[in-house]
């Protein structure tokens, strides 16, 4: 075990016991109830957890980011707060109102926006450190990210999430692989929920390349905004370092903005479609349904053509 990690650890207990908010919302997750919803190949779960209602509903649009306070930046950060920094440019905190037993968010000392381009090698750094304890996560800001205003990850314990956890069977079953370079491999998950393009590599500096050539080629594809939409996974499983992406062509479904009895609290991120849906009501937890995963998938996914073109494309890059 790493020092970093040995770290982490301290923190997240000593929070538990000095941190009301994040003792009391940590026992809660003990008793979150769980839902189990079988797909084509796959399952996926849901999670009822109330806390989480603020995240979930959070307003992102331009005019309600800029009259609220940035609860990431120091000095917005509640008193009983405390984290480990991570180089001089960020700072490890414990998630208060986890998804995981250990949840961690991992926030630049700065203010800047929620982006990845000139961020992700700094992400690869960071699991190098941690990544064979956490799965580290990134949502765009358009993506599920409840502070696009300010840079961060989050981080959470392996083996939770059923893409992290079953990807091995997943790329086997639902994928294809579309460029294996040796050094570097990269598969198309085309029949999973999202679908999703992988890389492996050992090399920090091939994965940056290849994450590059696809944050190009994305970008190209779907114009405007301030970078193509997409959620992000990446984990170490021995010295491989592994990144899944979820292209996005939506940031949140339509019955999210629907009325009455149509509407369902559900706005996805990377955890979500990594296979754990939070529902903060009770009533959205208890009548979700494969079919609204279904249109889920459908409504706020790179799919079809599209989806074949940005893998073909790629391909073709990667390949030089």
């Amino acid at each position: 075990m790493s020092f970093a990690i040995e770290e982490i650890r301290s923190l997240l207990a000593e929070q538990r016991r000095d941190w009301p908010l994040l003792m009391e919302n940590h026992a809660a997750l003990q008793s979150v109830r769980i839902r189990t919803l079988a797909l084509d190949g796959f399952a996926v779960r849901l999670q009822y957890n109330s806390h989480r209602l603020r995240s979930t509903g959070a307003r992102v649009d331009g005019k309600s980011i800029r009259e609220r306070a940035c609860f990431l930046c120091s000095e917005n950060l509640p008193q009983e707060q405390r984290g480990i920094p991570f180089g001089e440019d960020y700072m490890i905190l414990c998630n208060p109102f986890p998804v995981f037993n250990d949840h961690l968010t991992i926030r630049h000392v700065s203010h800047l926006p929620q982006l990845i381009a000139a961020s992700f090698p700094r992400m690869l750094d960071l699991v190098e450190e941690i990544g064979e304890s956490f799965v580290v996560t990134y949502n765009g800001p358009d993506c599920g990210a409840s502070a696009p205003d300010h840079l961060h990850f989050q981080a959470g314990e392996r083996g939770v999430l059923p893409l992290e956890a079953e990807y091995e069977h997943i790329k086997a079953t639902l994928g294809r692989c579309i460029v294996n370079r040796g050094e570097l491999q990269c598969h198309a998950i085309d029949r999973y929920l999202c679908p999703v393009v992988s890389f492996e590599a050992r090399s920090a500096a091939a994965l940056a390349g290849a994450f590059s050539s696809f944050y190009e080629i994305l970008q190209g594809m779907l114009p405007g905004g301030d970078e193509p939409m997409m959620n992000i996974l990446v984990t170490r499983e021995d010295q491989v370092l592994r990144v899944l992406i979820m292209p996005r062509a939506k940031h949140r479904p339509s019955f999210f903005f629907a009325e009455g009895d149509e509407k369902l609290l559900l706005s996805p991120a990377a955890i979500d479609l990594g296979g754990i849906f939070i529902l903060p009501v009770l009533r959205d937890f208890e009548r979700l349904s494969k079919e609204h995963l279904i249109k889920v998938s459908d409504e706020v996914c790179l799919k079809g053509l599209e989806f074949e073109q940005l893998c073909r494309e790629l391909s073709k890059a990667l390949k030089g």
